[in-house]
C-alpha cells in the first residue's frame, strides 16, 4: 500500500496517523467501510481513541482508505462495522495499529512501535474489541454461528453473570469483606455460602463455564493487550453489541483468584493444567497499570502479582540520583518483569513477547532520562531472546530469569542456550511466580555473571550439592487421572525420618505445595487434614468419577490400594495425613451414593469436600511438568519433567532456589552444564545448608 502511504507521510519524530470511519449505516451494517487517514503530531493531537483487538488469521476482506483498497483481517473489519454501528457520523479520531502504521515498512514500524505506550496513554478511550458474541475465540476466525457451543458456552450468559457478580463483589468489599483471607477461599467451589455472602442467587455450572471460555477470548490472550489495557485512561470492553465495564471484569476476576474457584473451572476446561487460570490476566492489567506509574498496586488486587520492587517510592528516588549500578539493576529489573509479564500471552510475532513491554518500561522509567531499548524487527527471535536474556542476567543483582526456564520438554525453540527462557511458550509456573512465596536457598548470596555473547554461555558461581537417583511420576498425569497410588508408593521408597526430623508421609504433603498453603511457609500442620481429604476426594473420583449415575456400582478392589495401609500405619503423624483403605472405601461409597440419588445431595457432597479445596489449590500452584525427585543422600523434591538419572543439584550465588544442572563434556577435556531446570528440595529453601558444620564449596562454572 505504498501508494497510501505515500499520501500521508510521517515526517516528525511524533507524527501519527488517525484513521476516520465515514458513515451512519445503521440499517446497512455489511455495507463498505470508508475511511479516512490524516497525519498528526501526538504532541498536539485532536482527541482520539484508540482501538484494542486481536488481529486474527489473515483473510481477502477490505476497506476504503483514502479511495485506497486496504487488506484487513475479518475480525477487524467486524470492529470497524460495529464501531460505525454504534457511533455518530463523523466519528471521530480512532488509532487502529494495521491501518495507522505502514507495516510493510520496518523502520517506521520500529519506530511507531516505540511511540505505543505514548499513543495508548494519550488516548481518551481504549475500545477493547473481543470479537462477535457467537465467536468463541474472538479473532473473527468462525465461518459463523455454531449454536451448540453457543448454547454449551452462550458469551451472553456470561455477560450477564459479570454484570452481576462485579458490583457484587464491591457492595461486599464496601461491607467490610476482604477476598484475600479466608474469607473466600475456605468454601468448596459453588458453595451455597458464598452466594449469601454476596447476597447473589446461585448459578449453575453451566455458567461458570461460560464464564471461563469468555474470560479466555484471545483478546485476553494477545501480548500487546498488556500494555494496551495497562496504559488506557478509560478502557471500554466491547463484545458484539453487549458493552461491559472493565471494573465489573476485574472484580470478577478477584472473585475467581481469591476464592480459588479459577481452579474448578481449569479442571473444567483444561485438565492437563496448563493454561493460565481464569482472571489472572485482568489482575495484572490492572496491577500494571499502577505499577507502570511507578505506585503499589491496589490492595484489592493482592498479592497476586508481586511488584519489581518491594519499594517502589525508592525507584524514582534511585533513578533521580543517577547512581549508575542502583539505576542499570532498576532498568534491568523492571525490564525482566514486564517481559516475564507479557510471556503469558501470545503474538503473531515471536520477537513482540520481547518488543511489546517496551512500551510499559519506557512509561516507567522514561522520564527519569534512562536510556532504553528500541525494537529492531531485523533481528532473528532467537538472537533478540538471547540478548535480552543475557543483559537482564548480567545487569541484574539476582539471577531470578534463570526459574522463568521452562522444562525442555514444552520448548519451542530449540537452538536457544539452555539458560535462556524460550518466551513463545506460555505455560511455565516457576516457583517465583506463587503469591506470596519466597524462598532464599544460598541468604542472597552476592551473584557473580557474565554474559558472553559470542559464545551464548553464561559463567556462574555455584556449589554441588547431590546427583539425582531416582524419581516419581509425572504430577500432571497423576492429577489428570487422580489416581495417587505412584505417590504413595514413592513415599514408601523413602527413609522413614527426612533428614529435618519430619515424617516422610509429612515431607510427602509439605513438598507437593512446596510447603506453602498460599498464605505461610513453611505450611502450618492442619494443612496435613486438608490433604488427607484431598487423597479421599481424589481416590473416589478416580473410582466413580464425579457425574451424576443411577447406575454407579459398589467399588470392592480394594486390596489395590493397600500400599495407603502400607504408609498410614508406619507412624502416628502419617495417619494424620494418609487415609487407610477402610477409610478410602467408606468416602468412597459416600461419594457413589451422592451421584446415585441426584444433584440434590451435591450441596452435602461439597461441605465434606470443603478442606480439601485448599490442599488442591496450594499443589496445583506447583504440579505443572514437575515430578519427585530422590538425590543419592536420600534428600527429596520437585524437579522438572526432563530431569534425568545423574543430573546434579547446584546452588548458584544470586539465585533464591537449587537448580537442575546436567553436565556436558567440553572439547578441551573440561566440564560445562546445561540448566534443565528450578528445583524444590525439601529442608534446603531458606538457607538451611548454610547453617550446617560444612559450608558449600564455591566455584566457577559455565552454562551453554
Amino acid at each position: 500500500m505504498a501508494g497510501l502511504y505515500d499520501d500521508c507521510r510521517l515526517t516528525h519524530p511524533t507524527s501519527v496517523r488517525f484513521l476516520q470511519i465515514h458513515g451512519d449505516h445503521r440499517f446497512e451494517f455489511d455495507a463498505e467501510v470508508n475511511c479516512t487517514l490524516t497525519v498528526h503530531d501526538l504532541d498536539k493531537s485532536p482527541p482520539y481513541r484508540c482501538l484494542s483487538y486481536v488481529w486474527g488469521p489473515p483473510s481477502d476482506h477490505s476497506t476504503k482508505v483514502n479511495g485506497h483498497v486496504l487488506s484487513v483481517t475479518k475480525n477487524l473489519l467486524g470492529a470497524l462495522r460495529r464501531l460505525r454501528a454504534g457511533s455518530k457520523n463523523p466519528d471521530g479520531y480512532l488509532w487502529v495499529d494495521a491501518i495507522c502504521i505502514d507495516q510493510s515498512t520496518i523502520p517506521e514500524r520500529n519506530a511507531q512501535v516505540s511511540m505505543m505506550g505514548s499513543i495508548y496513554a494519550q488516548a481518551d478511550q481504549v475500545i477493547a474489541w473481543l470479537g462477535w458474541e457467537w465467536d468463541r475465540i474472538g479473532d473473527g476466525s468462525d465461518d459463523g454461528r455454531n449454536h451448540e457451543l453457543e448454547r454449551e458456552d452462550a458469551s451472553e450468559v456470561a455477560i450477564e453473570f459479570i454484570r452481576k457478580l462485579g458490583p457484587a463483589m464491591r457492595e461486599w468489599m464496601a461491607r467490610g469483606g476482604n477476598p484475600w483471607t479466608q474469607q473466600l477461599s475456605q468454601h468448596a467451589f459453588d458453595s451455597p455460602a458464598v452466594y449469601t455472602m454476596l447476597r447473589i442467587e446461585p448459578v449453575r455450572t453451566k455458567t461458570w463455564r461460560a464464564l471461563a471460555v469468555f474470560l479466555h477470548r484471545h483478546w485476553f490472550l494477545r501480548a500487546w493487550i498488556v500494555q494496551e489495557a495497562a496504559l488506557a485512561k478509560s478502557l471500554v470492553i466491547v463484545c458484539g453489541f453487549e458493552v461491559l465495564t472493565w471494573m465489573d471484569i476485574l472484580d470478577t476476576s478477584v472473585f475467581l483468584q481469591a476464592s480459588g474457584w479459577f481452579q474448578r473451572l481449569m479442571q473444567l476446561m483444561d485438565p492437563m493444567g496448563i493454561m493460565v487460570p481464569p482472571g489472572w490476566r485482568p489482575i495484572l492489567f490492572a496491577s500494571l497499570q499502577d505499577i507502570s506509574k511507578l505506585q503499589q498496586a491496589s490492595p484489592k488486587l493482592g498479592q497476586l502479582i508481586a511488584p519489581p520492587m518491594q519499594d517502589m517510592r525508592a525507584v524514582a528516588s534511585a533513578l533521580q540520583s543517577r547512581r549508575e549500578e542502583e539505576s542499570d539493576d532498576i532498568v534491568h529489573t523492571f525490564m525482566e518483569f514486564y517481559i516475564i509479564s507479557a510471556r503469558y500471552f501470545d503474538a503473531g510475532d515471536a520477537r513482540d513477547k520481547v518488543f511489546a513491554p517496551f512500551a510499559l518500561l519506557r512509561r516507567s522509567l522514561e522520564r527519569y532520562q534512562t536510556e532504553l531499548p528500541r525494537p529492531d524487527y531485523d533481528r532473528e527471535t532467537e538472537d533478540v531472546y538471547i540478548e535480552y536474556s543475557g543483559r537482564m542476567l548480567q545487569h541484574r543483582t539476582e539471577l531470578s530469569l534463570l526459574s522463568h526456564v521452562e522444562d525442555r520438554s514444552a520448548r519451542n525453540l530449540q537452538n536457544l542456550p539452555s539458560w535462556c527462557p524460550d518466551f513463545t511458550q506460555t505455560a511455565h509456573s516457576p516457583f517465583s511466580g506463587i503469591p506470596g512465596l519466597s524462598y532464599d536457598v544460598v541468604c542472597s548470596r552476592t551473584k557473580l555473571c557474565t554474559f558472553d555473547a559470542a559464545s551464548k554461555t553464561l559463567q556462574l558461581e555455584g556449589s554441588y550439592i547431590d546427583s539425582v537417583t531416582a524419581f516419581g511420576p509425572d504430577f500432571t498425569e497423576t492429577h489428570r487421572t487422580k489416581d495417587f497410588r505412584p505417590w504413595i508408593d514413592f513415599c514408601i521408597g523413602l527413609a522413614p525420618v527426612y533428614m529435618n526430623g519430619q515424617d516422610r508421609a509429612e515431607a510427602l504433603w509439605r513438598t507437593l505445595i512446596g510447603d506453602f498453603d498460599g498464605l505461610s511457609f513453611p505450611a502450618p500442620t492442619d494443612t496435613a487434614s486438608c490433604f488427607k481429604r484431598y487423597l479421599h476426594v481424589c481416590v473416589a473420583q478416580h473410582i466413580h468419577s464425579n457425574v451424576v449415575d443411577p447406575n454407579l456400582v459398589q467399588y470392592t478392589n480394594w486390596a489395590a490400594w493397600s500400599a495407603f495401609d502400607t504408609l498410614s500405619s508406619s507412624s502416628e503423624t502419617a495417619a494424620a495425613s494418609i487415609p487407610n483403605v477402610r477409610e478410602l472405601a467408606d468416602f468412597a461409597e459416600f461419594w457413589r451414593k451422592v451421584f446415585v440419588d441426584g444433584y440434590h445431595r451435591l450441596g452435602e457432597l461439597k461441605a465434606e469436600c470443603g478442606p480439601s479445596d485448599v490442599y488442591g489449590l496450594a499443589t496445583g500452584r506447583v504440579y505443572s511438568r514437575r515430578r519427585f525427585f530422590r538425590s543419592r543422600s536420600g534428600m527429596f523434591g520437585l524437579a522438572p519433567l526432563s530431569a534425568r538419572d545423574d543430573d546434579q543439584i547446584w546452588l548458584i550465588a544470586g539465585a533464591k532456589v537449587t537448580f537442575i544442572l546436567r553436565p556436558v563434556q567440553t572439547g578441551l577435556g573440561g566440564t560445562d552444564f546445561t540448566l534443565v531446570g528450578e528445583a524444590y528440595v525439601h529442608g534446603l529453601m531458606h538457607g538451611e545448608l548454610l547453617t550446617r558444620d560444612e559450608q558449600p564449596i564455591w566455584k566457577s562454572i559455565v552454562l551453554r
